[in-house]
């Protein structure tokens, strides 16, 4: 007799030599002399909920053991956070012990009665701090809160003065704002003004590169577009009244009305004009005012249109630029500067020697000329970064910056894009807010016995 067992595919033999038997079904097979029977004793429903109990089975096992990992690291956790307040206590104490020697080595008592010498202090943790006599835990206990209302006091202070400089520094860069937003309106005002006084809007450009604006701001920029036309109808007047001729007069009287000029020069050229023609007739007087008038309409047109395309082609710049990934540069007018030189020394008219502020008073100021006899030079024999020596002026931010490219001529050769310094004229390109800026500067310095 055989027994097959064909839900697990074990065979089990009690006689060797029958025959084999082939069952699909999942039962149980006895064979008897080549015959055989079925009997099913694990149904399929049974079966079923077997497999079903099994994978709940698994599923509680899973989460039991998600559960307790969680609790495992949720303790870790937990043991943690008290490690470190431990240790920040530790820490506090340990900081006490050391502000505080002086106070323990005086009050504390050595010797037998349960003192512990001052010094001794240093070594203590907070589990042999809990050893010590009453009396010598009490006394140290009372210097520590005195020391931590003390620290408490301190932090106070200090956020107390965080505090303030943040309020300062609101109140600083609102009056800025509201420095440059002034300094605006009376652009706004002086270049709607016709006539309009060179002077004057020079001195309202300057006053508002003083409040922070820039040449990217419009108003800036068409100011000082204005005030390079205005200079340039002067100085065509002056040569104009020099010459004393018909044409040329008329040609500069025409282009200083264009412009808008007030001067006392306008004047001068129309006498000279009067001087010129003599005493005209009537009609003809103002045949030649209509045709003037016309003719002036005409030249404010076309530099209206030139001053359009001026600025078209600068937005178009600035598009092509931004567009390539390249830096702007807003570069100084080197033309217009070496002009200013050649007759005199470079003075900064923006931060001039009374600007420098109270303290320079104590100071002489000279030009780095007057105090190197032999000659000012940038820099001789190359440059290192122990070149760079502060003085009292508080710029070390800037310094820092100068000794970090001390060894890097490339970028010094940048930084300092025009020198001259027998006029006394540097110009230094800084870069703030992604754009590269030039600025001038002269050779004023506040010395002391004849040294900086």
């Amino acid at each position: 007799m055989a027994i097959f067992d064909l839900t697990t595919s074990n065979y089990v033999s009690a006689r060797q030599g029958h025959s084999s038997t082939r069952l699909m079904l999942p039962s149980l097979g006895v064979v008897v002399g080549g015959g055989f029977c079925i009997v099913d004793q694990t149904p399929f429903k049974a079966r079923e909920q077997q497999s079903q109990l099994q994978l709940c089975a698994r599923e509680v096992y899973a989460a039991t053991r998600a559960q307790q990992e969680f609790s495992a690291r949720l303790q870790l956790c937990l043991l943690s956070a008290q490690a470190q307040q431990l240790w920040a206590k530790e820490a506090e104490f340990r900081a006490f012990l050391q502000s505080a020697q002086g106070i323990l080595s005086s009050g504390g008592g050595g010797g037998g009665g349960g003192g512990t010498p001052g010094a001794a202090h240093l070594s203590l943790s907070l589990e042999d701090f809990q050893l010590l006599p009453e009396r010598e835990r009490g006394r140290i206990q009372a210097a520590w809160q005195k020391w931590r209302a003390a620290d408490a006091k301190r932090a106070e202070v200090e956020k107390q003065r965080r505090k303030e400089e943040a309020e300062a520094s609101r109140k600083r860069q609102e009056a800025q704002r509201c420095r440059r937003e002034e300094a605006r309106k009376a652009l706004l005002a002086i270049l709607a003004a016709r006539p309009r006084d060179i002077a004057l809007l020079q001195a309202s450009v300057e006053d508002a590169e003083l409040a922070g604006l820039t040449e990217l701001d419009g108003e800036v920029a068409q100011a000082i577009l204005s005030l390079r036309r205005l200079q340039e109808a002067q100085s065509l007047l002056e040569q104009a009244v020099a010459v004393s001729q018909f044409h040329d007069l008329q040609e500069a009287i025409s282009r200083a009305t264009v412009a808008g000029l007030k001067s006392e020069w306008l004047e001068k050229a129309q006498d000279e004009i009067v001087r010129i023609q003599g005493v005209l007739s009537a009609e003809e007087a103002e045949k030649r005012r209509k045709a003037e008038v016309e003719r002036m309409r005409q030249l404010e047109e076309e530099a209206k249109r030139k001053l359009a395309e001026e600025r078209e082609r600068k937005r178009k710049e600035e598009e092509d630029r931004a567009r390539k990934g390249q830096v702007q540069i807003i570069a100084a007018d080197l033309d217009k500067l070496k002009n200013e030189v050649k007759t005199s020394q470079y003075t900064d008219k923006v931060f001039p020697p009374p600007k420098m502020g109270a303290k320079v008073s104590s100071y002489k100021i000279m030009r780095a000329s007057e105090v190197c006899k032999t000659g000012v030079k940038l820099m001789v024999d190359g440059s290192d970064a122990n070149d760079i020596k502060q003085g009292e002026l508080g710029d070390c931010w800037f310094l820092s910056a100068v000794a970090c490219i001390a060894g890097r001529k490339d970028l010094l050769k940048q930084l300092f894009s025009y020198t001259d310094e027998d006029k006394g004229l540097y110009v230094v390109r800084f870069y703030k807010n992604g754009k590269f800026q030039d600025v001038v500067v002269d050779d004023f310095f506040p010395t002391k016995y004849d040294r900086m």
